[in-house]
C-alpha cells in the first residue's frame, strides 16, 4: 500500500499518487467492498498489496498460451480436420474452466489459464474456416460477417453474465457450460468437405455434399457417380 496520510487525501481531494510514491507493507490487512460482487479471483486468492501483480499475470500467461495454441492448433486441424479439433479445444476451455475455479492453489489456476489460451483463438478460428469451407464463395462475404458480430455479441455478454453471477466460481461455470455445448453441437457439424478432398477422402466429401445438396433442395446427390467424379476431376486439376 501507499505509504501515505490517507486521511489528508480524503480531506483534501488530491488522490496524486504515482508509482514514484513510497509503499509499505499492508501491515495493517484489508478489507473488500463487495457492493458489486460476491467473490473475484482476487478475493479468493488474496492478491492484493505485495501480491497484486499475479493479477496481470492470469492474464499474461493467457496469452502466453494462445501464442502457442494458434500454432499447435492451426498445425494439427489441418492434420486431424477441423471438426475434431473444434471438439477439442472446446473440450480444453470446458475442462480448464471447471479446473480454475475448483483449484486448491493458484499455481494450479495459472497452468489452467495456460492451458485454456491455448484453445482460445482456435474455438474461433477453427469453425470460421470450417464455416467458409461449407458455403458458396458469393455467401462466404455474408458467413464472415455473421460469425464476427456473433464472437462481438458474446465478448459484450460476457460483462453482463458477470455482474448477474457476482461470482468468479459462477461466471466460470456458465463459460463451461457454453463451451460443453460446442462440444456436443461440434458432434453434427460436418467436416470440411475441402479438407477432406485435401486428405484424398473423395467419398466422405462426396456423402457430405449429397446431404447438403439435398437439404439443400438441389439435386447434385440424385448423381452419385457424376458428383463423385467432379470432386475428383476438380481436385485434380
Amino acid at each position: 500500500m501507499y505509504d501515505v496520510n490517507y486521511t489528508n487525501i480524503l480531506q483534501l481531494h488530491d488522490s496524486d499518487l504515482d508509482s514514484s510514491t513510497p509503499t509499505k507493507p499492508c501491515d495493517k490487512g484489508w478489507y473488500y467492498e463487495k457492493s458489486e460482487f460476491d467473490e473475484t479471483a482476487v478475493t479468493a486468492w488474496d492478491l492484493v498489496c505485495k501480491d497484486d501483480y499475479y493479477v496481470p499475470l492470469i492474464l499474461s500467461t493467457t496469452f502466453i498460451g494462445t501464442f502457442i495454441g494458434a500454432q499447435f492448433f492451426s498445425s494439427l486441424a489441418n492434420k486431424i480436420g477441423r471438426k475434431q479439433t473444434f471438439a477439442l479445444t472446446a473440450f480444453i476451455i470446458a475442462l480448464s474452466d471447471v479446473g480454475s475455479s475448483l483449484s486448491p492453489n493458484f499455481t494450479l489456476v495459472v497452468l489452467l489459464r495456460i492451458l485454456q489460451g491455448t484453445a482460445v483463438s482456435t474455438i474461433y478460428s477453427t469453425p470460421y474456416s470450417l464455416l467458409l469451407e461449407l458455403v458458396r464463395p458469393d455467401l462466404r462475404m455474408w458467413m464472415n460477417e455473421i460469425s464476427t458480430i456473433s464472437w462481438t455479441a458474446g465478448l459484450c455478454l460476457i460483462p453482463m453474465f458477470a455482474w448477474l453471477t457476482r461470482s468468479w466460481v459462477i461466471l466460470s461455470a456458465v463459460n463451461s457450460v457454453c463451451a460443453a455445448a460446442l462440444f456436443v453441437c461440434g458432434r453434427y457439424i460436418p467436416e470440411s468437405p475441402i479438407w477432406l478432398i485435401s486428405q484424398g477422402r473423395y467419398e466422405k466429401a462426396t456423402d457430405i455434399l449429397k446431404k447438403i445438396s439435398e437439404f439443400n433442395g438441389k439435386t447434385a446427390h440424385e448423381h452419385d457417380d457424376q458428383l463423385l467424379e467432379k470432386i475428383q476431376v476438380s481436385f485434380m486439376i
